[in-house]
C-alpha cells in the first residue's frame, strides 16, 4: 500500500531528443533531491507499457501527509530549481500534477505494472470520484481479481496543484490535474488493464486509463 497519507502523482511526455538528458537528472539528481525532503517517503518512475498508453511517463511520490506538498521545504525546492533542472524542464510535454490525499489505499503486496484512471473535472468524474471515497469494500474487492496486488485512492488539491513556481515556469504546456484517480498495481499488463477496466465499467465509464510498468524506485533515507 502507499506508504503515508499524501501522494503527488505526475503524468506527462518527454520530448524525444531529451530523453537521455531526462533520465540523468530524474535517476541522479532529481528523485534523490525529493526524497530528501522531510515527508517524502518513496518516488517511483513509471513508463507505457505501449502506444495506448499516454502520457508515456508515471511518476508517483508517496509522502508522510498531504500537507508536504504545500510545505516550505518543498516549496523552496520548486522556487529553487537548479541548473540542470531548468534545462531539463523545456523536454517536458503535457504534464498533469495532482497533490493528493489517499483516500483508499488497500495491498497484498506490491506490483511491477500499474493502470491509472485520471478522473477529469467534469460531472462523471466527480460522480466517480465521490463513488469511489464512499465506496471502500468496493476498492478493496478488486484485490480479489487474478494478479491484483494493491489499489489506491486520491483526490486532488486542484487549487494547490494549480499553483505557479519557478520550476512550473520553465515547463512548456503544463496541463490542469486530473481532481481524482484510482491506481491499481498487479503482475502483469493484462490483469491490471482487467482491473481497472472493471472498476471504470462500475463508474460509468469514467476515468482516462493509462498502463504503466515500473522503472525506478527510491526510498527516504530516513523511511
Amino acid at each position: 500500500m502507499l506508504t503515508g497519507r499524501g501522494a503527488i502523482i505526475l503524468w506527462h511526455d518527454i520530448a524525444r531528443d531529451g530523453r537521455d538528458q531526462y533520465y540523468d537528472w530524474h535517476n541522479t539528481e532529481h528523485m534523490p533531491e525529493r526524497l530528501a525532503i522531510p515527508g517524502f517517503r518513496r518516488g517511483t518512475r513509471w513508463i507505457a507499457v505501449d502506444a495506448g498508453t499516454t502520457p508515456a511517463f508515471l511518476t508517483i511520490y508517496e509522502l508522510d501527509d498531504p500537507g508536504v506538498a504545500t510545505g516550505a521545504a518543498y516549496l523552496a525546492r520548486l522556487n529553487a530549481p537548479s541548473n540542470w533542472t531548468t534545462r531539463t524542464m523545456v523536454h517536458f510535454r503535457g504534464m498533469e500534477r495532482a497533490l493528493t490525499r489517499v483516500m483508499h489505499s488497500y495491498a497484498v503486496g506490491r506490483g511491477g505494472v500499474a493502470a491509472t484512471l485520471r478522473f477529469v473535472d467534469d460531472a462523471a468524474g466527480r460522480t466517480a470520484l465521490r463513488v469511489l471515497g464512499d465506496d471502500a469494500a468496493g476498492a478493496r474487492s478488486l484485490l480479489q481479481m487474478p494478479r491484483v496486488a494493491a489499489v489506491h485512492v486520491c483526490s486532488t488539491d486542484v487549487a494547490a496543484s494549480g499553483k505557479t513556481t519557478i520550476e512550473s515556469g520553465r515547463r512548456p504546456g503544463d496541463l490542469a490535474a486530473p481532481i481524482g484517480s484510482a491506481v491499481v498495481e498487479g503482475g502483469d499488463a493484462a490483469a491490471v488493464r482487467e482491473a481497472a477496466r472493471a472498476l471504470q465499467s462500475r463508474l460509468g465509464g469514467a476515468g482516462l486509463l493509462g498502463v504503466y510498468q515500473l522503472e525506478h524506485e527510491v526510498m527516504s533515507s530516513s523511511g
